[in-house]
This record gives C-alpha cells, sequence and structure tokens, in this order.
C-alpha cells in the first residue's frame, strides 16, 4: 500500500511539473509582408549602337567606327555630356555559312565578320529620351538592348516601403492572435527580405539606320516601384 501511494505521488509531482513547463513554453507566429512604394523617374539609361558586316574585318571596323563617331556628335549635340556615356560592349565576331560539297558533306566557310559596339548612354531630362533615340538612329544606330527608367531617390523609397512592411507584418499577426485566442507579447525575429525595384525596362523601338521619320519617337517612363520585404517572428502565449 507503501510503494502504491509513493507511485502516485511521484506521477502527481512529475505531472505537475510538466503542466507547469507546458504553460511557460511560449508559442510563436511567424508572418511575412512586402509593401510596395510607387516612384517617379528622373533619369533613363539607354543602351544604343551599331552592327556593322563585311567580309573584311578591317571595312566591318572602319564603318561602324564612322557609325559609333557619328552618334557620338549626334548626343553631343543633344546636350549627353562624355561622363554619361560609356562602352557597354565592343565585340568582333567570325560569320560563318555552311555549304554542300559535291559529295554531299557539310563544310562550314568564313562569310565575313561582325563588328558591334554598344554605348550606355544616361539621359537626365526624361523628356528628351526620345528625341535622343531619334537623333542617333539618323546617325546610323541600328541595335538598341533597350531603355531601363531610374529614380535617384530609390533609398528613401525603399526605407519607406520596408516601414510600410514591418507594419503590415504587425497588423497580419494581430489578426492571427485574436482569431487563435493568443497574445503576442515579443519579438523573435526579424529578417529584411532585401529590396525589388521594378523599371519599365526593355522599351524596343524599330530602328532604321539613317532613316528620318515624320514624328519623334515618344517613350513613356509608366509606374516604377520599389519594394521591401520583411519576416517577422513574434511570441506569444
Amino acid at each position: 500500500m507503501k510503494k502504491v501511494l509513493a507511485f502516485l505521488l511521484v506521477l502527481t509531482v512529475v505531472m505537475m511539473v510538466s503542466l507547469s513547463g507546458f504553460a511557460e513554453d511560449n508559442g510563436e507566429i511567424s508572418v511575412s509582408s512586402t509593401a510596395t512604394v510607387s516612384v517617379t523617374a528622373d533619369r533613363a539609361e539607354l543602351r544604343i549602337g551599331c552592327v556593322s558586316k563585311d567580309e573584311s574585318v578591317t571595312k566591318a571596323q572602319g564603318d561602324n567606327a564612322v557609325v559609333i563617331n557619328g552618334i557620338l556628335a549626334a548626343l553631343d549635340a543633344k546636350g549627353i555630356i562624355k561622363e554619361d556615356i560609356t562602352t557597354s560592349e565592343y565585340s568582333v565576331n567570325e560569320n560563318y555559312e555552311y555549304k554542300s560539297d559535291v559529295f554531299g558533306n557539310s563544310n562550314r566557310v568564313l562569310k565575313g565578320y561582325e563588328v558591334t559596339h554598344m554605348l550606355r548612354v544616361i539621359i537626365r531630362d526624361i523628356d528628351k529620351v526620345g528625341e535622343t533615340i531619334d537623333a542617333a538612329t539618323l546617325a546610323g544606330a541600328n541595335q538598341s538592348y533597350g531603355i531601363s527608367f531610374i529614380c535617384s531617390d530609390e533609398k528613401a523609397a525603399y526605407e519607406k516601403a520596408l516601414e510600410q512592411a514591418v507594419t503590415d507584418a504587425r497588423a497580419k499577426a494581430d489578426i492571427i492572435a485574436k482569431a487563435a485566442g493568443i497574445e503576442i507579447v515579443g519579438i523573435e525575429s526579424i529578417t529584411e527580405g532585401g529590396s525589388s525595384a521594378e523599371y519599365y525596362r526593355n522599351a524596343d523601338f524599330t530602328m532604321a539606320a539613317g532613316a528620318a521619320s515624320e514624328s519623334s519617337t515618344v517613350i513613356s517612363a509608366g509606374a516604377l516601384t520599389v519594394s521591401a520585404t520583411v519576416k517577422i517572428v513574434y511570441s506569444v502565449k
């Protein structure tokens, strides 16, 4: 009988300790949130240049140089300073074609050379993007990799988005806690997910070297956005 009572006493103590530990063990709520802020572009980045082809590599390079010099002069006339113009790509590639011989075998034959020279141009007056493209095209540009619109105040926009993301995350956690009948008592961790800037990129346009148009090219920056993401783990009871 004494052994049974002793066993029950020990069991009771173990249960009390276990229940006490469970009551003090707080849970967690993990919430992620992304906030987006709209910004206005104040400059544009244009990738434009020339591709020249010829059987002679020297001729292809010479023709390309003439066009690029003309583009640079046109950009200068539009008020683009030298510091805002850099070469983003220069390459010389061999062009081959395949021809069959009398035995039906396919042989690779050198056809000529292709020279590509691309310029990275910063345009600080958004209203002049279209006319700058037109000027470069009239000067002989025949290749474009599109346009990127940029906001100089991206840092401030990201900080605003980050603040909003934290506020939204807490609002989500409060809704979850209320629905679950628990209480938020603190923050376990906060993880910044990084920024995401969505610009109007690759605004392609038809280019015909040296061809004048009746109307100027119209390019619109559209809506630019900067996003911030956070993940917050709240402790609850």
